[in-house]
């Protein structure tokens, strides 16, 4: 029990009884999963496995497989049973029940801002200022907005001063 008075910070629940946690482990970061009540942990995927499925897909290396497994930036569905990691700009989906990994995207261009829809089924994300999805069962891309520019950041926040406003 950590009596020190700080409270764990930037919790997210995975249900009402579980919440997800991370720390520093290696080389990289492991994802927990926190039964609120009891305080018992269980990784919430196995990393190896999921270093093993990225690795088996072309263009992606050992060490590149292994780091994206361990990284701390990985973004989670909203059930917490699948990821989404960045490798050399383009954006891959790792399912953990079914242990199996996909690129989703192949576009030159960074994707930022990436996310899952509610359901899970798509991937919402920016790329060159544009908004874009991909249908994560059939890799389908679509762009939402044509328009984006230096001075048109759709899907981007940007700093706007009080006195711009007024």
């Amino acid at each position: 029990v950590d009596f020190s008075g700080t409270p764990a910070t930037n919790l997210r629940w995975v249900d009402e009884a579980n919440y997800l946690q991370s720390r520093r482990a290696g080389r990289g970061t492991e994802w927990l999963k926190v039964e609120a009540v009891s305080g018992r942990t269980s990784t919430l995927f196995d990393a190896s496995r999921m270093e093993d499925a990225l690795a088996a897909l072309p263009g992606v290396s050992r060490e590149t497989a292994a780091d994206s497994a361990r990284d701390g930036g990985m973004i989670f569905n909203s059930s917490r049973t699948a990821a989404l990691v960045t490798i050399d700009d383009d954006l891959y989906f790792y399912d953990f029940a079914a242990d199996r990994a996909a690129r989703l995207t192949s576009t030159a261009g960074t994707e930022e801002e990436a996310t899952f829809s509610p359901s899970g089924q798509r991937v919402a994300f920016v790329r060159g200022n544009d908004l874009h999805t991909v249908d994560v069962a059939g890799r389908q891309e679509r762009a939402l907005t044509r328009d984006g520019s230096s001075y048109l950041l759709n899907g981007k926040l940007d700093w706007l001063y009080q006195e711009e406003i007024y």
